[in-house]
Order: structure tokens, then C-alpha cells, then sequence
């Protein structure tokens, strides 16, 4: 990333977006706290302070090629709706939703 802090375009559309991050607060979308810019081996880098979340990511849940359990995957589908719902509603359009970004604490098989 350091490589995209010489672009101002870029700077100014993280920092909006980390804005529009930390406004956002639902059960089911990851708190983020605090970010900002610091120098780091001699380069500028932009960083996001987020809540910690003890679990695991979609993704990976999804690796072994097992299929989820079709209520498991309606209850997946509705909290990942409900959180970009609300996002909507403040004027904020996720634009690269993935499986990695869907994480879960707990064991679900």
C-alpha cells in the first residue's frame, strides 16, 4: 500500500471510507475504532484500527468443499443483508463483498 500514498486520490478516498467505517455501528459489521496515517520504515502507510474479532472467515469455513447446512447458510445471508442494508441506509455502498470479509466466532461444523 505504501506505494498508493503518493497518489492524493487515493489518501482522500481512504480516508472517507475509514470515515464512513467508523460511523457505521451493527451487530453484525466489524467496529472500526480509529485510523490514520504513520510512517513505517521510512514510508507513509494508512492504517485502520478495527475490533478483534476470534473466529474465522467464510472462506475458510468453505475450503474443505463441505457444503453448509441450509439454515446456517439463510442465517449467513440474512445478517450479511441486514449489515449492508443499514450501510445503504447511511449512504454507503460496499463495493467488493466477498466470502474473507464474512467472519464468525465460534465453530459452526
Amino acid at each position: 500500500m505504501p506505494q498508493y500514498m503518493k497518489e492524493q486520490e487515493f489518501v482522500e478516498r481512504f480516508r472517507r471510507e475509514a470515515e464512513a467505517a467508523g460511523r457505521l455501528r451493527h451487530p453484525n459489521v466489524v467496529d472500526v475504532t480509529d485510523f490514520g496515517f504513520a510512517s513505517f520504515n521510512g514510508q507513509r502507510i494508512a492504517y485502520l484500527v478495527m475490533e478483534y474479532l476470534d473466529g474465522c472467515a467464510l472462506d475458510e469455513i468453505l475450503e474443505g468443499g463441505e457444503m453448509l447446512p441450509p439454515e446456517l447458510a439463510l442465517d449467513i445471508i440474512k445478517q450479511t443483508c441486514s449489515a449492508v442494508n443499514d450501510a445503504h441506509r447511511q449512504g454507503i455502498i460496499h463495493r467488493d463483498l466477498k466470502f474473507g470479509q464474512d467472519s464468525f466466532r465460534g465453530r459452526f461444523l
